[in-house]
């Protein structure tokens, strides 16, 4: 398998928008020996949700001090931890 580096540019003002791509195999991020689809080795962020492909009610949201987990639309963990902590299952 070859590997092939793809420089994107952008600036400090920049809103991380630079268009649409396709990978055809594999893509690290932080590493040149993916395992899966996409590898990131290291740490990532996200603003709230995390999706499974083609079920849009089984997620995991992250919200300030509070992380969800639902499956087909129902609540299967649910952390709060804004003022008292409050854990469901």
């Amino acid at each position: 398998m070859a590997i092939h580096a793809i420089n994107v540019s952008g600036s400090s003002t920049s809103t991380g928008s630079f268009g649409a791509g396709y990978i055809d195999n594999k893509l690290g991020i932080g590493t040149t020996s993916p395992d899966y689809a996409l590898d990131v080795a290291g740490d990532i962020g996200v603003d709230e949700y995390i999706y499974r492909n083609g079920d849009a009610n089984t997620y995991i949201q992250f919200a300030a001090d509070r992380v969800k987990i639902s499956a087909g639309g129902e609540s299967a963990f649910d952390y709060d931890e804004s003022s008292a902590s409050t854990l469901d299952i």
